[in-house]
């Protein structure tokens, strides 16, 4: 190995380094001094890419050509270069998308007091509702209460009811004081029961939260003033979760990645918003009742509904709208099982939209519309992230690439250039939510299970049917994903083998100073990605039961002695607290504590001493577990993390080999 570097250090013609010392100088330079903001500097950072990529094509594609020949590698080389192209079509999208952004949060501002200087009774009247299918009382508390909660003057709530015999639904809605509906068939999922809701309210606009998303108190003020212009249809806004997702669980990183659909919902979304393409996401949106009676309700032709009620409303001639702020939060899917329901409807449900006339390829929509509608994501770039993977280990046993000429000259004038240009791209126009390869292990291993799907969906689109994500008790299970594990396993193990036989004299006849070297770094590479692959697979035990929301606040205990104490909460549940404060407190010991927004309440001492003091409510009535419930899910606490920490991820992945 020594021999193969040193020959080819004497070999590498300096000049060779010119793209990647421009690119790294672009990096460490200019990038730092852009401002995300400023869609001039969005362009710019977009078109530095996209030159990294064609200088790629500028080699990529005179070297596929000039190797053709009838004959299996031939054919493996054609086939990865065809798959590559349509992944830069795709990439050539998605920086058009990222080279605009929106912020509509001052609009909103002034759009809120233009309504609160309105006599109430001219404010619109809006209907909350809450479909629900197999849900448990659990999972709908939480969103009742908080939908109950919110600040405006003229809203109703009604909770959908699409369960079977589910009586104590009933009575919990009327304990709350909530509209009840349910409905004699189950025709067409979520959108069925929606329509159903629909012919039975009367509200102006409506505003739609799946049965485990709360809204925060100001979500109607915030959003309400934008139907102020009569051409805007549809206002969405960002999901958030307060608990952590399967990926953040099962890789030990609560704290150190963010959920991940915050590079979508942070960052894609308000630059969609920007093209004038923002698009409905079921929970957390507004929508004019016009608008949807005009367009025949909410469109049933596809398992996801929501994709194809932006797409009517914008054929209708209206507009829609992002507003980029935690305005709700939910329950992220709680383990694989639901993780994996989840990302397969998604992804059914928008190949499925391609056959139908309400899609993206129906009449009536711009070809800006159908561009950023079209599923190319699912249809192109997960088949090649699981391609990617298999490059080294079928290089390794069969002497095969598809990618000829391929020298590391190659590799460090052109290859290292692009993916530092794309990795940086991708950090500067998502900071904190793109993390190098754990962003492409976990894109790998969804990729093991929507790849089926697409496949399936393109050849038999009909009769799909809508499965409900579990939520709550239905989630409770662990599971190993046998996929996903099997295919690290696989993968890693012929990558390692293949780079041990690669070691011996036996080499195909290839010069080790040309691809030879490549594919270890690759290889090497693709034993990391397999080795997140795995653990993502494993579910891991969650560490509590109730999730914990960030706080920074003065609270007051009260001892049973008479004596006040007082220390800083930082971070409450629905069944306790936690302080930083060195208390003279025993664990057992009885106290009452006071928390703004909540009041007093009983609680029992379960860990004391170290500067750190825990706290577990007592019996408390239905009064004070509303407040605690409003505070934490429709207040201004927050349990998720916004951005990644690199330096904690690695601390925390290597903390899995011991």
């Amino acid at each position: 190995m020594t021999e193969t570097l040193a020959s080819l250090a004497h070999r590498v013609d300096l000049s060779l380094l010119a793209p990647l010392l421009i690119v790294v100088l672009g990096v460490t330079a200019l990038l730092p001094a852009l401002d995300r903001g400023r869609d001039r500097d969005r362009t710019l950072v977009s078109l530095g890419v996209a030159a990294a990529f064609g200088y790629y094509l500028v080699w990529r594609v005179p070297a596929v050509i000039a190797a053709s020949s009838v004959s299996p590698s031939s054919a493996y080389s054609w086939f990865v270069f065809i798959l590559e192209i349509l992944a830069m079509g795709e990439i050539a999208l998605f920086l058009l998308i990222m080279s605009r952004t929106s912020d509509h949060s001052a609009e909103a501002d002034r759009l809120e007091r233009n309504l609160m200087a309105l006599p109430a009774s001219e404010w619109p009247r809006v209907d909350i509702l809450i479909p629900t299918y197999n849900e448990g009382p659990e999972v709908l508390e939480r969103s009742i209460l908080a939908a109950k909660a919110l600040h405006y003057e003229r809203f109703a709530v009604w909770v959908c009811d699409d369960g079977q015999d589910r009586l104590w639904l009933r009575d919990m809605c009327k304990e709350l004081g909530v509209g009840y509906l349910t409905r004699e068939d189950m025709q067409h999922a979520k959108a069925g029961n929606i329509n159903a809701a629909l012919a039975r309210t009367d509200g102006d606009l409506i505003a739609v939260f799946d049965a485990d998303f709360a809204p925060a108190r100001n979500f109607l003020l915030r959003t309400v003033g934008f139907f102020a212009d009569p051409q805007i249809g549809l206002v969405q806004t960002p999901q958030h979760f307060f608990n952590r997702d399967p990926v953040q669980t099962n890789l030990a990183a609560l704290k150190e990645i963010p959920d991940e659909q915050r590079l979508f919902f942070d960052h894609m979304a308000a630059s969609r918003d920007a093209w004038g393409c923002a698009f409905c996401c079921g929970a957390g949106s507004i929508v004019r009742r016009t608008a949807l009676e005009q367009v025949g309700g909410v469109p049933t032709a596809s398992v996801t509904e929501d994709l194809l009620t932006s797409l009517a409303i914008l054929r209708a001639g209206y507009r829609t709208r992002y507003l980029n702020e935690r305005l709700a939060v939910g329950l992220a899917p709680e383990n694989l099982e639901a993780y994996v329901v989840q990302r397969r409807r998604w992804c059914e449900g928008a190949v499925q939209g391609l056959f139908t006339k309400e899609g993206p390829l129906g009449p009536g929509l711009r070809l800006l519309d159908r561009l950023l509608y079209f599923p190319t994501g699912w249809l192109v770039q997960h088949p090649i992230r699981l391609i990617m993977l298999s490059v080294p280990a079928l290089y390794f046993l069969t002497g095969v690439t598809p990618f000829p000429g391929l020298t590391p000259e190659v590799f460090i004038s052109i290859i290292l250039p692009l993916v530092i240009a794309a990795a940086a791209g991708m950090m500067w126009f998502a900071p904190g939510c793109y993390v190098p390869l754990v962003s492409t292990a976990v894109g790998a291993h969804i990729a093991l299970h929507v790849v089926p799907s697409a496949l399936l969906t393109l050849v038999k689109h009909n009769g799909l049917s809508f499965v409900v994500t579990p939520k709550g008790k239905a989630a409770e299970g662990r599971r190993i994903d046998r996929r996903g594990l099997t295919f690290a396993i696989g993968v890693a193990g012929l990558t390692a083998a293949g780079m041990a036989f690669n070691g011996t004299a036996l080499r195909f006849d290839h010069d080790a100073a040309t691809f030879n070297a490549i594919a270890n770094a690759w290889g090497t590479v693709n034993l990391v990605i397999c080795f997140l692959i795995g653990v993502l697979s494993i579910d891991r035990r969650r560490p509590r039961v109730e999730e914990r929301f960030d706080a920074a606040e003065p609270v007051t205990i009260h001892r049973h002695n008479g004596d006040d104490l007082h220390a800083i909460v930082t971070d409450l549940s629905t069944t306790g607290a936690r302080l930083e404060a060195d208390l003279p407190l025993t664990v057992g010991e009885t106290v009452t504590v006071d928390i703004f927004g909540i009041g007093a309440t009983e609680a029992t001492v379960t860990r004391a001493g170290g500067g750190d003091t825990g706290l577990r409510f007592g019996d408390i009535d239905a009064d004070m577990r509303t407040e605690i419930i409003n505070r934490l899910f429709a207040g201004d606490l927050s349990s998720g993390v916004r951005a990644g920490d690199l330096r904690g991820l690695i601390r925390r992945t290597a903390a899995n080999f011991f």
